[in-house]
């Protein structure tokens, strides 16, 4: 099984002024310390004009099928490809779990009248027998959850432009 959680935000901002928050090691960062987590690195791996690869190792609270364990920590990465000509973005996260858990997502930058619109797509596949479902529908939950802060955070980073 997989499930999906699908996102829009819509921002006043032009859609390069939000693409180039989006892409920032800086936001980035803000973005992953703000989900709880107790260390995060972003860099820029490379850019051209055509993309732009970001990568965020972090530290998290380790997570099992019980929840949250904050008596111990581990490493993620996730890997940001963008293709700035179409203000489009594909991610990988990698985590411990390895294969049992797959997790990843799109970010879609789309001008409208009056700015922009950010559509997020993020995928989660637990492949854990008899538990996997319930695991990918609590991470759901907890992304849905955490949205409103993403979408304050986005909105903040873009003001200070």
């Amino acid at each position: 099984m997989s499930k999906q959680s699908i996102n829009t935000i819509n921002l006043d901002y032009q859609p390069d002024l939000v693409m180039e928050v989006l892409c920032s090691p800086e936001f980035q960062k803000a973005n992953f310390l703000k989900q709880g987590n107790p260390s995060a690195e972003v860099k820029e791996v490379s850019r051209n004009d055509n993309e732009a690869v970001i990568k965020a190792e972090v530290e998290e609270y380790a997570k099992g099928v019980t929840g949250v364990d904050k008596s111990r920590t581990e490493k993620t990465v996730t890997v940001y490809k963008w293709d700035l000509k179409n203000r489009k973005a594909e991610w990988d996260y990698d985590s411990p779990h390895g294969d049992r858990v797959k997790v990843t997502g799109s970010i879609d930058i789309q001008p409208t009248d009056n700015g922009c619109s950010v559509t997020e797509k993020f995928n989660v596949t637990v492949k854990i027998p008899l538990v996997g479902g319930k695991v990918e529908k609590k991470v759901i939950e907890e992304v849905e959850k955490y949205y409103p802060k993403y979408e304050a955070l986005l909105k903040e980073h873009c003001a200070t432009r």
